[in-house]
C-alpha cells in the first residue's frame, strides 16, 4: 500500500460562482425544488461575513434562465494577514499536545508559565491539538474518528467542526474556545473534525474582493514540527454523489427539505449535477479555481460544495502553504475500506506515535461502519460525466503526491448506462 506524506504550503480562496444553467429543465422529471436553487455568483450568494450589498438579479419565468442586472468579474482573493498576531505561546513540555498556561489576573507567575504555576493556581492551561483528522465529508473519516480514536492510550478525543475567526488571532481563538485538555502528563489532543478541516473557511467579501481565513492557516500557525495531520480522500465523482444522497435523507438540503428520497431518481440527479457542473464551470472560466473553491458555505447540504468539495488538488495546493509536507498523511477512503485494521495501524501507531490497545482492534475490527449510506441509482452517463470533468483535477493530484493512484481510475462498465437500464453507485 502506497502512501503519500505531503505539505499543507497553500493558501488561496475559493469562490463557487453559480450562474443559472442556460437550458431549461424538463418541468416534467425536475421539481420547482431544482428550478428555484439560488445563483451564487461574484457578487451574490449567502453571506458569512459583513459585505457590501449588491444587486438581484432579474426574476425569471419558471422554467427560464435568470439574466443578471451586472456582468460577473474576476474575484480577487487574499488571505486574512496574521503577521500582526502574537507568537504562539510556548507550549509545556509535559504534554505532547499543544498545551500552554496563561498567568492569572494579580499572580506571580514564572516566564515563561509553567507546570507549577498551573497546579498551584497560579495561571489556566490551554491547548490546541496536536494530532488531526482532516478531510471531505462522505470520505470515510466519521467512520476512522467514531470507531478507532475511543480508547487509544494517552489521547484526549475532541469532535470540533471548528471554524476559524475572522478577528481573533490564533493563540487567542484557542484560549477562548473551549478545547479538550489531556488527563495525563504526556498526553497528547487529538481533533477529529471529519470531513471539514481542510475546507473550513470564513470570508469578507465584495463585488471584487475575497479575503479568506481559513482552518488550515490558523491550525498551521499553532503547528509545531510534530504536529500530525491524516487527510483521506475518495473517488470525487463516487464522493459527490454520496453527499448529495447523504445529506438529502437527512433533510439538510434546505431546496429538497419536504422531497421524498423516491422521487431523487436518475433523470432527476442527472438534471441536478448537469446544472451544478454548468455553474461552476462557468464560475471557474470568470473567477479562477482559488476563488471558486471558498465561497460555496460548507455547512452540511449546501449544494455549492457539492462538486467544489471534490476538487482535491485546488485544496491541497492552497493548504499547503501552512503545513509542511512531511507532517500530513493522505490516504484514499477505497485504501481504508479494504483494510481498516492495517490503515488504523499504519495512521495511528506509525504515523500519530499513539500506542493503540489490542482489544480496540478486536472489539472494532469487524464493527459497525459509521455513517454508511444508501444511494439510489444514477445513470453511468451521469459518474462518467463527472469522471471526466476530474479527471483533470486528479491527474494534477497525481502528481502532487506522486502517486497514480490519486488518478482515482474506475470502471463504470457495470453501471447505469442510459435511462433504460439501473445500477447500484457502491
Amino acid at each position: 500500500m502506497s502512501n503519500k506524506k505531503i505539505f499543507f504550503a497553500g493558501g488561496g480562496v475559493f469562490l463557487l460562482c453559480m450562474v443559472w444553467y442556460s437550458r431549461p429543465l424538463s418541468r416534467r422529471i425536475v421539481p420547482q425544488a431544482i428550478q428555484s436553487i439560488p445563483s451564487v455568483n461574484a457578487y451574490q450568494g449567502e453571506q458569512r461575513e459583513t459585505a457590501v450589498s449588491q444587486p438581484s438579479p432579474t426574476k425569471a419565468a419558471k422554467g427560464k434562465s435568470i439574466e443578471l442586472t451586472t456582468t460577473p468579474t474576476a474575484i480577487q482573493v487574499a488571505y486574512r494577514d496574521l503577521s500582526g498576531c502574537p507568537p504562539k505561546p510556548t507550549y509545556l513540555p509535559e504534554y505532547r499536545a499543544h498545551c500552554w498556561g496563561i498567568c492569572l489576573a494579580g499572580k506571580n507567575c514564572s516566564e515563561p508559565v509553567g507546570m507549577k504555576d498551573i497546579n498551584s493556581a497560579r495561571a489556566k492551561i490551554y491547548c490546541a491539538p496536536n494530532l488531526n483528522l482532516i478531510g471531505i465529508r462522505k470520505s470515510g473519516t466519521s467512520d476512522f474518528c467514531s470507531i478507532w480514536m475511543r480508547g487509544i492510550a494517552s489521547v484526549v478525543r475532541e469532535h470540533q467542526d471548528y471554524w476559524p475567526s475572522t478577528t481573533a488571532c490564533p493563540t487567542e481563538y484557542f484560549t477562548k474556545t473551549a478545547m479538550a485538555i489531556p488527563k495525563k502528563l504526556n498526553g497528547n489532543f487529538f481533533n477529529g473534525g471529519p470531513g471539514v478541516l481542510l475546507t473550513n473557511s470564513k470570508v469578507n467579501k465584495n463585488a471584487t474582493h475575497l479575503k479568506v481565513v481559513s482552518a488550515m492557516q490558523f491550525l498551521g500557525y499553532m503547528a509545531t514540527p510534530a504536529t500530525r495531520f491524516y487527510l483521506q480522500l475518495r473517488n470525487p465523482t463516487d464522493r459527490a454523489i454520496s453527499y448529495l444522497f447523504h445529506w438529502q435523507k437527512k433533510e439538510k438540503i434546505r431546496q429538497f427539505r419536504d422531497m421524498p428520497t423516491s422521487e431523487f431518481t436518475s433523470e432527476f440527479v442527472d438534471n441536478l449535477l448537469r446544472k451544478l457542473l454548468n455553474d461552476l464551470q462557468k464560475c471557474l472560466t470568470v473567477n479562477g479555481e482559488v476563488a471558486c473553491i471558498f465561497l460555496p458555505d460548507s455547512h452540511p447540504g449546501d449544494l455549492g460544495s457539492l462538486l467544489t468539495h471534490s476538487l482535491y488538488v485546488v485544496f491541497l495546493e492552497e493548504a499547503f502553504k501552512f503545513v509542511p509536507s512531511e507532517q500530513v498523511l493522505v490516504k484514499t477512503m477505497e485504501e481504508y475500506s479494504n483494510d481498516r485494521v492495517d490503515v488504523v495501524t499504519d495512521v495511528i501507531k506509525n504515523f500519530f506515535g499513539v500506542e493503540i490497545l489490542s482489544e480496540v482492534f478486536e472489539a472494532r475490527e469487524n464493527g459497525q461502519v459509521i455513517n454508511k449510506g444508501k444511494k439510489n441509482p444514477v445513470w453511468r452517463s451521469t459518474l462518467e460525466m463527472l469522471d471526466n470533468f476530474f479527471a483533470p483535477y486528479n491527474r494534477r493530484l497525481s502528481e502532487l503526491l506522486g502517486d497514480e493512484k490519486w488518478l482515482f481510475t474506475k470502471s463504470r462498465e457495470d453501471e447505469l448506462c442510459n435511462s433504460s437500464c439501473n445500477a447500484q453507485l457502491t
